[in-house]
């Protein structure tokens, strides 16, 4: 298994919320949301680069490819992000942290004990 295969098959927990990469589901205090493909990728790339600022050029290029697409697309993606994951209201801001005319940051904390036991069959 290559490293990027590896770190796409893993689950990201943080406090009520759940990503299972390799299942494409987003859960909150256990509960499947529903959130499309484009978006779910967003989320998961935004994880995996928690580190630092995404730039808006790097998702567009990353999730979108080929296509033409303009940022808006972007921002009606992590829109629905924000909504699936109840980051709305006061709390915005607390998952995804947006860097007007740079990108976006995921900056919860991950829960690494609850990582790992995401990562244990269920059964």
């Amino acid at each position: 298994m290559t490293d990027s295969s590896r770190r796409y098959h893993r689950d990201f927990v943080f406090g009520r919320r759940e990503v299972s990469a390799a299942r494409r589901e987003v859960l909150v205090d256990g509960e499947v949301r529903t959130l499309q493909p484009r978006p779910f990728d967003v989320l998961v790339h935004l994880i995996e680069h928690r580190d630092r600022v995404v730039r808006t050029d790097e998702l567009l290029d990353r999730i979108w490819k080929d296509e033409s697409v303009q940022p808006a697309s972007l921002a009606a993606a992590v829109a629905r992000i924000r909504k699936a994951l109840l980051d709305s209201g006061r709390d915005a801001g607390m998952i995804i942290r947006t860097h007007p005319g740079i990108g976006y940051r995921f900056v919860a904390a991950l829960d690494e004990d609850a990582v790992a036991h995401a990562r244990r069959p269920r059964g």
